[in-house]
């Protein structure tokens, strides 16, 4: 970890114009505007942190623990390391010690100033924001547990262009270990994609099905040995009074999506009868796996629409994730971020 570490430039403490009239000058810091990249060279990958990091002197953007915790993750690309991949830390904020609801949109207005010229002078290829107020500063964007793994395009006054990734904060992964799998899962996919350039694109089409005939074409499925996925989509989440907008089955040759009852359906009250019995020939198939995420919430409309799987036949993707990794996430986002990662940048 040591060596790794000694390819890592320090901050260099300073003040600017540019803070004038911003409303952290009241606050009683030990220095205010650390321009902790003026130090620094230009690089491949920019990690950025909140604020700077102020103890006994010292000023850093990330403390101890949080950046052993990057550089631990940063081994698996040890050996471009050593061939010349630049990688380095710097915050977001300016002056030291801020939290995000120390922030008001002045001050953060005024610490953005800052970050034009940093991205100038260092030119990274990607930015991992560290962060909710990192990636706010950086984005303006909120929500980094609905946003993490997501990247967005970067684009500096003077016309240098980057991508910006974001991730969890490190203390909180620090924190609560099991967030580690995807934090690590967001800077491999990033560094992948934005550095090496690694793009493995699916060739994902699918027919919908907007007349009764076009069924005749998927009689197969009713007797098929091949594993299919499934997946329905809902008004709402009660299943009591929600209903089923789409079904869309899966398989080698191809995806198919019927209209149940989305408010756009092509059919009359008779066809959505045979629609029905379709899919229950489908579903009732004894002789492949029925595959779908979070089983037991698609079982529960189905079985309001008198739709039932063949026992026995059913697998759930959310039960298989722990059985390969016991304390990972097993959401729908978190899969689809670890295996279809190009497809949900797409989306």
């Amino acid at each position: 970890m040591s060596d790794l570490e000694d390819l890592f430039s320090g901050p260099v403490e300073a003040s600017e114009s540019h803070c004038v009239g911003c409303p952290v000058l009241k606050k009683n810091k030990p220095r205010h505007c650390i321009k902790d990249y003026e130090s620094m060279e230009e690089l491949d990958i920019l990690f950025l942190s909140d604020s700077v990091k102020w103890n006994y002197g010292d000023s850093k953007a990330f403390r101890t623990e949080e950046r052993d915790l990057i550089v631990d993750c940063l081994h698996p690309m040890y050996d471009h390391i050593r061939d010349g991949l630049r990688i380095d830390f710097a915050a977001s904020v300016k002056c030291p010690n801020m939290l995000e609801s120390d922030m008001n949109p002045v001050s953060m207005n005024s610490c953005r100033n800052y970050l034009d010229p940093m991205v100038d002078k260092l030119r990274p290829k990607l930015i991992f924001a560290c962060g909710n107020l990192a990636l706010k500063m950086l984005t303006k964007k909120s929500g980094i547990g609905d946003k993490r793994g997501t990247s967005y395009e970067y684009k500096t006054e003077k016309g240098h262009v980057c991508r910006v990734v974001a991730l969890y904060h490190p203390f909180a992964v620090v924190q609560e270990p099991r967030m580690r799998y995807l934090f690590e899962l967001d800077i491999r996919n990033g560094y992948n994609k934005y550095i090496l350039g690694i793009v493995d694109k699916s060739k994902f089409s699918y027919e919908g099905i907007h007349d009764i005939k076009q069924l005749e074409n998927y009689g197969f499925l009713k007797t098929t040995e091949e594993p299919i996925g499934i997946d329905i989509e809902t008004t709402g989440l009660d299943f009591k009074k929600d209903l089923i907008q789409t079904i869309a089955f899966s398989f080698s040759d191809g995806n198919v999506c019927l209209p149940i009852d989305h408010r756009f359906t092509p059919f009359s009250e008779h066809d959505r009868e045979k629609v029905l019995e379709f899919i229950s020939e489908v579903l009732g198939n004894k002789n492949n796996k029925k595959i779908f995420q979070n089983h037991t919430f698609d079982r529960k409309f189905l079985l309001r629409y008198n739709i039932r799987c063949a026992e026995g036949t059913t697998w759930d993707t959310k039960l298989l994730a722990k059985l390969i990794r016991e304390d990972a996430p097993n959401g729908l986002k978190s899969l689809v971020t670890e295996y279809f990662a190009d497809e949900l940048q797409d989306l």
